[in-house]
């Protein structure tokens, strides 16, 4: 029941007399309505389910003597104004020796306005301590259909007529607010009539409002302001005062850096996101941080550039931009640089095992020999040349043979050898030259080279 006035209580015996939302709600329960961010109304709304609602004020005399006159004002108060039925508030006095109508404070929702009732409550008898109270009772209203909601704002009572604040305020403050994104705005709502609060509604993303002094400041965080016109009220006892001001909104005069110098980006291997490499160094005109432009995207094998956006520090005065920086993508696992005699192979099969294309002699089957891989200088071998990175501790370089390829299974690392090539020219870094052999024994024999992570 936060939005109940504070001082009030709802005591609540049935569904009906439950609190259900703020007044400016749309919902058609039976219930309680509140509101507190001006100064406060306690209202109902009335259906078939609910019974009169009665709302009792109860004060004790504190005046040192026994009180004989009040004076009385309030606002009765009205929304939902196309609903047809139109409930009253009949306001009674009580001073502990009988309960009186006040026709005087007597309020209806009929004409769909809010009005000011005040009257003069004679005849009383109040001693000193002794309590007294006043009763706002409403029932569903005439006509037919749905009710209109009913209020009650702005209530005062007092032992003089001139306690009694008689006037709402006029609020004089400008009608229209230039406001520019990024930079300090102050806008002061003036009232007549000794304002004691003020409130404001739509007002634009970043700016406060000081209820108690009526000054609404801060800065803009963006053109995105939350309505073209803002609505700023002051108050009193009396009631209230209300401006339209009309919002100009201008874009921000912030600048956009230039770009120094770029960053460097780690290698990743095909499957990671962008997000997997690290960007080092680079610098912009002015303080602040790079980050890839699209995180998430997960690009090919290769080298290429990709999006990376700056974004400053001092994000107030300065904009953002982008621009692009080279991002190597190695492939899963490692690869084959290179096969004696000339052989490329760069292709790695998802399950982490790939080998070269099967090199032998003396039958059809796989790739039959068509560049000589039989070592003049040994003829009794077979053998492969590779190129084989060593960067990757977790790959590791192995080699089989068949003499079969139509037999399932008959690949075996039996007499496979593996050792250091003594060839003397140069290799690419982190990669070493091997050489595969096998004995050539019998009418087929058959050697490729493995890979596996």
């Amino acid at each position: 029941m936060t939005t109940i006035p504070a001082g009030w209580k709802c005591l609540s015996t049935g569904g009906a007399n439950s609190y259900i939302a703020s007044w400016p709600s749309t919902s058609s329960s039976a219930g309680f309505y509140g509101e507190t961010n001006r100064p406060g109304v306690l209202g109902f709304t009335h259906t078939s389910t609910s019974s009169n609602n009665i709302n009792t004020l109860t004060l004790v005399n504190r005046s040192g003597g026994t009180l004989t006159n009040l004076y009385v004002s309030y606002m009765g108060e009205v929304t939902q104004t196309n609903n047809e039925r139109c409930p009253s508030w009949v306001v009674t006095s009580d001073d502990g020796n009988g309960t009186t109508e006040v026709t005087g404070l007597a309020y209806s929702t009929f004409d769909g306005t809010n009005a000011t009732k005040t009257a003069q409550i004679t005849g009383l008898s109040v001693a000193n301590g002794a309590t007294y109270s006043l009763s706002w009772t409403s029932d569903r209203g005439l006509g037919t259909n749905s009710s209109r909601r009913i209020g009650i704002g702005f209530v005062q009572i007092a032992t003089t007529a001139a306690a009694i604040v008689s006037n709402a305020p006029v609020v004089s403050s400008p009608a229209t607010l230039s406001a520019t994104v990024g930079v300090p705005v102050s806008y002061q709502i003036a009232a007549s009539e000794s304002p004691t609060g003020f409130w404001a509604q739509n007002i634009p993303s970043g700016l406060t409002l000081n209820a108690s002094n009526g000054l609404i400041s801060g800065t803009l965080l963006s053109t995105n302001a939350n309505a073209s016109t803002m609505v700023v009220t002051a108050y009193n006892a009396a009631g209230v005062g209300n401006q339209n001001v009309a919002l100009t909104v201008v874009a921000s005069l912030k600048t956009t850096p230039t770009l120094t110098v770029a960053p460097s980006a780690s290698a990743i291997t095909v499957g990671q996101a962008l997000s997997a490499s690290t960007l080092t160094g680079g610098s912009a005109s002015v303080a602040g941080a790079f980050a890839w432009t699209t995180p998430s995207e997960v690009p090919a094998v290769g080298t290429a550039s990709y999006g990376v956006t700056f974004t400053p520090t001092d994000t107030v005065n300065y904009n953002t931009f982008t621009t692009t920086v080279s991002l190597t993508v190695n492939p899963a696992g490692s690869t084959f640089a290179g096969a004696y005699p000339g052989k490329i192979v760069t292709e790695i099969a998802p399950n982490g095992l790939s080998y070269l294309a099967n090199y032998g002699f003396g039958g059809s089957e796989g790739i039959a020999p068509t560049l000589p891989v039989i070592d003049s200088s040994d003829p009794t071998k077979l053998k492969l040349i590779v190129v084989f990175r060593t960067d990757d501790s977790s790959i590791s370089l192995g080699g089989q043979t068949s003499t079969d390829l139509a037999l399932a299974g008959s690949w075996s690392t039996t007499g496979v050898s593996i050792v250091p090539s003594t060839d003397a020219s140069p290799v690419p870094a982190n990669t070493a030259r091997k050489v595969i052999s096998v004995d050539r024994s019998g009418s087929k024999r058959f050697l490729r080279a493995t890979i596996t992570k």
